[in-house]
């Protein structure tokens, strides 16, 4: 147990790994349910329905959607012309919950993986809350075990207690971190990818790249593996594999071997790539443009493209504006830990920053083995991100898209930290193990106490309003737009509609079995909506109710009980990059008088 506790950097860290996981295992439940974490659940249930021929034609002849002119869509409309399509997806309808997340958003197949087999429509809200999100706090904790590992294995982590200790607090409370680790959006994998891609590099290069046996297949494989997981560590594999082909090189091995070796790399990561292009990717060609960006003057700004240049020095001038001022935004959020504007908040990264040019600067120069071989990957890597971001493929944005630079700024934090304290012994200035201890424990104690009212500040909307299984009365109607739905599917004995746009989604969750009932209690979800839903677009069966027009709900018939709007900071710990969402909460009751 000693040697394993060891190979992570010993207990220290260990235990802030675990405590950071355990206080955030306990608001899985109450955190707040943004827009895409709704939208995860609510596409695995919707998936598990029985198959119904009608929905997938309606969503493959849908020209109102952009992905109508897609791959998938186009060879879908042609299948089925031949008739060969139904009984084709009959077939594999057990596997659709596992791609149903994927195939509707731009998140990789393998996030939701174990997604698809907790959440089920006959849990309790709070279970499908819990279940959830599981995975993506296993993730976090897989995640940040895996990085100090790395940094033990292969960056002396046991010689620099102090450094490591450190960079595994700004990883455990990094405050766009956990509000990841706590919903079932799941960035968190990426950090796990992200370290796993690098231990798989570093321990080839080490073990295997001058062995004559040895083969790149496992490479490509890995590399496939990381794909599914997150579309981001396409970009950082192909780094590895660029930077191993150097390596190769400069080890003079034969180039009729390095040529076998990547020939059977690339054939079996191209076994990954197609389908998945062809199913997923080729959708979103234009996604960055349309979605992320958008005419917001707020968010345009971290779109290369979206400032058009006149000549030489407008284009040099704002290339240098453009990076250097949103790096220092990516930095900053990413290894937030306390309430921006705050002065811990501004000491941290001033201090944090040093440490990482000293880290950058020491990778840059710095002759040792490790140090040699990660330089390589990271600056194939940022080559690769900055070509993404100057055509426009990629958004430069101090939010989720950027969270998996998270683990690199940590590592160079770390050799930074380690450099610094190696001039410091050299100099003979000598910091007592007391001391740094005491750090660590400021730090920990300070940046677990963040954490923990950044996790009280943002309660689930729903449950904190209270309507939950238990609130709702049997017999009552639920109005709720398409992404709430999930939440009220296990409710019993309520009837259920949502309102979509989806064409291929409309319809009953709970049908009324007598459309003469009269609910005692209509409650009306509304998220995403400043105004109340337009109840002229309910179907025919609640166009009324006893003759009575449902947009005059407080006659003599309904009156109107509560009307609440809770506004929420959605998504994002940067101001200009949250989204500022309306849940509002509409519930009539029968007139018990009449």
């Amino acid at each position: 147990m000693k040697n394993l506790i060891n190979k992570f950097g010993g207990w220290i860290p260990v235990m802030i790994i675990l405590i950071a996981t355990i206080q955030k295992f306990n608001y899985l439940q109450s955190f707040i349910s943004p827009g895409n974490d709704h939208l995860v659940a609510s596409s695995i249930l919707y998936a598990k329905k029985p198959f119904d021929e009608s929905r997938i034609r309606i969503a493959i002849n849908d020209q109102s959607k952009e992905t109508y002119h897609s791959i998938v869509k186009k060879m879908a409309r042609q299948l089925d012309s031949t008739g060969y399509l139904m009984p084709f997806l009959r077939k594999i309808h057990f596997i659709h919950p596992f791609y149903a997340v994927p195939n509707e958003t731009t998140y990789a197949p393998f996030q939701f993986f174990f997604t698809a087999l907790l959440v089920s429509d006959s849990n309790t809200l709070k279970t499908n809350l819990l279940l959830g999100r599981l995975p993506s706090l296993l993730f976090f904790c897989a995640g940040l075990l895996l990085f100090l590992y790395v940094m033990v294995e292969f960056f002396q982590g046991n010689k620099y207690p102090f450094a490591l200790n450190i960079s595994i607090i700004i990883l455990s409370f990094s405050l766009e971190l956990t509000n990841y680790a706590v919903q079932m959006e799941s960035y968190a994998i990426g950090i796990f990818g992200i370290m796993a891609l690098i231990a798989f590099y570093l321990r080839y290069l080490n073990t295997e790249l001058l062995n004559n046996k040895s083969s790149l297949i496992s490479i490509g494989f890995f590399s496939g593996l990381f794909l599914l997981m997150q579309y981001q560590l396409l970009f950082f594999s192909f780094a590895a594999i660029c930077a191993i082909f150097i390596f190769s090189i400069s080890a003079k091995i034969p180039i009729q071997l390095i040529a076998k070796r990547f020939v059977s790399s690339g054939l079996v990561f191209l076994l990954f790539f197609i389908p998945v292009f062809v199913m997923f990717l080729s959708k979103h060609a234009s996604h960055v443009a349309d979605h992320l960006i958008g005419a917001d003057a707020k968010t345009i700004r971290y779109w290369f493209p979206g400032h058009s240049i006149k000549n030489i020095g407008d284009g040099i001038i704002y290339t240098i504006s453009f990076f250097a001022t949103n790096f220092w935004e990516v930095f900053r959020y990413m290894v937030l830990q306390f309430t921006p504007g705050s002065w811990q908040e501004g000491a941290l990264l001033i201090i944090y920053f040093v440490f990482f040019l000293v880290g950058s600067f020491t990778i840059l120069i710095s002759d040792s083995k490790p140090t040699r071989q990660i330089r390589l990957f990271l600056l194939l890597s940022i080559g690769i991100w900055i070509g993404l971001l100057v055509s426009g493929r990629l958004a430069f944005t101090p939010d989720r898209h950027c969270l998996i630079l998270l683990p690199l700024f940590a590592i160079t934090i770390f050799i930074g930290i380690a450099r610094v304290s190696e001039n410091m012994a050299w100099r003979n200035i000598k910091t007592t193990p007391i001391i740094e201890t005491a750090i660590v424990v400021i730090l920990f104690i300070s940046c677990l106490y963040s954490n923990n009212i950044f996790l009280q500040s943002r309660p689930e909307p729903i449950l904190n309003y209270g309507i939950d299984e238990k609130s709702v009365p049997a017999n009552s109607l639920i109005i709720t737009n398409e992404r709430l739905l999930w939440l009220f599917a296990p409710v019993k004995n309520v009837m259920v509609y949502y309102v979509s746009d989806d064409k291929s989604r409309r319809g009953w969750v709970h049908k009324p079995s007598n459309s003469e009932i009269t609910p005692p209690k209509i409650y009306f979800v509304a998220s995403n909506m400043l105004e109340k839903m337009n109840f002229y677009k309910l179907p025919d069966e609640l166009a009324s109710i006893n003759n009575q027009p449902l947009d005059s709900l407080n006659n003599i018939y309904y009156k109107l009980i509560n009307d609440t709007s809770l506004e929420v900071i959605d998504d994002e710990i940067h101001p200009d990059c949250s989204i500022n969402r309306m849940n509002r909460f509409i519930i009539y009751e029968k007139n018990k008088s009449n």
